[in-house]
């Protein structure tokens, strides 16, 4: 993936992410979306959007990680680390069954869930959630971190 290609979809990845966190906002507040008819559309679509989010900075990580040189310390870089926390989501969501490294802990499924401090969450175990909201903070400042 070229440089230029690169810099762009994460554009569009920021100022989708942008939106999904407007309306995350909203529905944290319980500005009534949920308990009107049309709420639970307007929640779907935001929950789809946010899937999709996932999934589209799950492959710009990937990619990121995949040229990343590895450490011979023994001790995860902050991008080894991102990769494994967005795998842990992203497998379930999108081959529904838990990732490699949580085999033995997390469901088959991330089942959707609302965070009332980051919006759109899925539940991967018992009790283990990830929200698209901390993916996306935790993106952030690696990309912060790897431009210093």
């Amino acid at each position: 993936m070229d440089r230029g290609f690169l810099m762009g979809t994460l554009q569009a990845l920021g100022r989708l992410d942008v939106r999904l966190m407007a309306r995350d906002e909203r529905f944290v507040a319980g500005e009534g979306y949920i308990e009107e008819g049309v709420g639970l559309l307007e929640f779907d679509d935001h929950l789809t959007q946010s899937y999709l989010w996932v999934l589209g900075a799950y492959e710009l990580v990937r990619t990121l990680h995949a040229r990343e040189p590895k450490q011979q310390n023994g001790k995860a870089t902050p991008l080894q680390t991102l990769y494994r926390r967005y795998s842990r989501l992203r497998v379930p969501l999108a081959k529904m069954m838990p990732a490699r490294y949580h085999k033995l802990t997390d469901f088959r499924i991330a089942y959707p869930a609302l965070n009332y401090e980051f919006g759109v969450a899925w539940q991967v175990a018992e009790t283990t959630f990830i929200s698209r909201g901390e993916l996306s903070n935790e993106f952030l400042s690696v990309l912060e971190g790897a431009a210093t």
